[in-house]
């Protein structure tokens, strides 16, 4: 009984290990590749950025006035 138990453990560990993984990797790849310039992201997606380019936020607030979009969503959200 002991021994089943310490298995199905094992399992469930198994299994949450991959769906944190799962969950966490798309987020860790946007944001690596919301650091990089065009040119280092056209050359290769999958590396690390040379230098951090910080530019890209800056422009999503700027240009894409993004606090709009969380207020929104704020709004949804804090709503339902």
């Amino acid at each position: 009984m002991r021994k089943k138990q310490k298995l199905s453990t094992v399992f469930i560990f198994i299994g949450m290990s991959l769906m944190t993984i799962t969950f966490l990797y798309p987020l860790a790849y946007m944001m690596l590749n919301a650091m990089k310039t065009k040119q280092e992201y056209y050359k290769n997606s999958f590396s690390l950025p040379s230098s951090f380019y910080l530019d890209n936020f800056k422009l999503i607030i700027t240009d894409f006035n993004i606090f709009a979009y969380f207020k929104s969503s704020l709004v949804v959200a804090v709503t339902s």
